[in-house]
């Protein structure tokens, strides 16, 4: 799944001097951070409400963004739609790889 990420970013920024393996660790780290996030709203969702899962969604895509922005340095405009770009195409290549992880399971079983 993170290859393919890695594929949209790297066809995103084809004019900039990135190669694959620096998409992929720029993915890595993003995905380890969400890991976290996720794991510390699990843990405080016990005593607390279900909103936490709500904040560790937004502060994830805003240090995503932030992220995004340091490490490919474009311009306001231009890093807002190259990241909504993004964000989608990652959303419907995740969507697509549960979608055939849940075919596969239930063709198996």
């Amino acid at each position: 799944m993170l290859p393919l990420i890695a594929l949209i970013l790297m066809l995103l920024y084809v004019r900039k001097d990135f190669y694959f393996v620096q998409h992929m660790t720029f993915l890595y780290h993003i995905s380890a951070f969400h890991v976290i996030a996720l794991v510390l709203a699990m843990i405080l969702s016990i005593p607390l409400s279900n909103f936490t899962y709500l904040g560790a969604l937004i502060l994830t895509q805003i240090y995503h963004f932030m992220a995004f922005s340091r490490v490919y340095k474009d311009r306001w405009f231009s890093k807002i739609v190259k990241f909504t770009v993004y964000s989608l195409w990652s959303t419907l290549v995740i969507l697509i790889a549960l979608l055939i992880y849940f075919l596969i399971t239930f063709a198996i079983f």
